[in-house]
Order: structure tokens, then sequence, then C-alpha cells
């Protein structure tokens, strides 16, 4: 099952919210450790799935 199958599947099964954290371009949360704090945050809400923008930012919410 591919991995956006089994984010719907999650999805649907459980329900709940899909966070984005794709901060603006040169803003002052345009930082990898500043997303991965945002991620993480979103994560302990309830989030059920998360989407990250960037090599860098996903290597920094995924290490």
């Amino acid at each position: 099952m591919s991995l956006l199958a089994q984010l719907d599947q999650r999805i649907r099964h459980h329900g709940g919210l899909i966070v984005s954290c794709q901060p603006v371009p040169g803003s002052p949360l345009d930082n990898p450790a500043i997303v991965a704090a945002m991620a993480l945050a979103a994560e302990q809400a309830g989030a059920v799935a998360l989407r990250i923008e960037g090599l860098a930012n996903l290597q920094a919410v995924r290490p």
C-alpha cells in the first residue's frame, strides 16, 4: 500500500486534522528547526498527518 493510501486510510478511520507546516519563504519561521518544532506541536495536539515542504524541512522533522 502506498504512503498516500496509508494516510488516506488513517484519516478515514480516525478522522482528524492534517496540519500544514509550510512557512512563507524568507519569513521569520522559515527555518528547519522551527518547522520541526511546529510539526512536533501539531503531532502532540493530535494531528493525524503533516504537510511539510522542502527537503531540509522534511529532514528536520524526520531525522
